[in-house]
């Protein structure tokens, strides 16, 4: 009996092990050295440092964690990240800053990478946004599969049905690709929520994006939402308060006011499979900054990371 009992604790540990997932929209938008975002430079060190650098950085409260980036649109951000990440051990997803300039999305984790690929979606507004699936070991030959998603997003004045394509795709992307006995963690900037509101609007927006788009994909692929106590979208935020001059342009012309008409609202989200058992969650990367970002900072010189800030869910294993 002696002779099994080393591999069985070991399997039993690794099947047990927790997992803490992050997901953390950074707004490194660029377009023709335009920021959509104000900052992007500025913010850039601030945030690698908040990621990876700090010792009270999320992860490094974490023994295994996968870290899911979306919006790296600029070079310059994915290169700082890279170098912070391989100098730490990490693996970062994709391989080069060409593959995200297009897309935004990357994964850093401190797990084994058993396959990584990047799945467009068939059509997109903006740029090019889709998924970004990593396959992760977690000890003993056990598999975790995280999907790294970004989807458009539904303005006041009208539903986007490229947006409710986009949830389906997700949905087409797992049944054809989950294994079995394999857990499962979607996240990522979904572009909607279930408090996700207007001052004024001309359609039910919550209810046709969150319950009539997300809602019935989730549901079908048998996954759970993780809820959180505050928002992803903070109007107190002063880079959604002051928003950056081509932001007000396209928000005058859109809904005819200068400022975001969105209310406080969660529209960053992980979901997980019914073989993992959620242990906490709480939001990250939400403390202020002293940010050299003229107009775009409080009163007294304090700014913020993002536009959004983050979700952290710690997971373990059903067994």
């Amino acid at each position: 009996m002696k002779v099994f009992f080393f591999p069985l604790a070991l399997l039993s540990w690794s099947v047990q092990a927790d997992v803490a997932v992050v997901t953390y929209n950074m707004a490194q938008l660029e377009r023709f050295w335009i920021d959509f975002v104000p900052c992007t430079a500025e913010r850039i060190g601030p945030q690698v440092d908040a990621l990876l650098t700090n010792e009270d950085a999320p992860i490094h409260q974490e023994k295994n964690f996968v870290l899911l980036l979306q919006e790296v649109f600029k070079p310059e951000a994915y290169d700082r990240l890279k170098a912070e990440a391989e100098q730490r051990g990490f693996k970062i997803l994709p391989a080069t800053s060409a593959e995200t300039k297009e897309n935004g999305l990357v994964t850093i984790t401190n797990l084994p990478v058993w396959e990584t690929r990047f799945v467009p979606f068939t059509k997109d507004n903006f740029a090019q946004k889709g998924m970004l699936y990593n396959l992760l070991g977690t000890g003993s030959g056990h598999k975790i599969a995280v999907l790294n998603v970004h989807t458009v997003f539904s303005n006041t004045s009208v539903l986007n049905q490229i947006h409710i394509s986009q949830f389906q795709e997700v949905g087409k992307f797992i049944s054809a690709h989950r294994q079995k006995s394999v857990p499962l963690i979607l996240a990522g900037d979904f572009n909607a929520g279930p408090d996700m509101k207007y001052k004024e609007e001309f359609y039910p927006m919550a209810q046709t994006i969150w319950h009539r788009g997300l809602v019935p994909v989730i549901e079908e692929q048998q996954l759970k939402w993780v809820d959180y106590a505050g928002f992803t979208w903070d109007n107190a935020n002063p880079l959604i308060l002051y928003p950056a001059p081509i932001i007000k342009l396209m928000n005058l012309w859109e809904q005819g006011s200068p400022q975001w008409e969105l209310s406080n609202s969660k529209m960053d989200h992980v979901f997980v499979s019914d073989d993992l058992v959620v242990k906490n969650s709480q939001l990250v990367l939400n403390a202020p900054i002293d940010l050299q970002c003229p107009g775009h900072v409080t009163a007294n010189g304090k700014g913020a990371l993002s536009d959004h800030y983050g979700v952290m869910v710690k997971v373990k294993f059903n067994d």
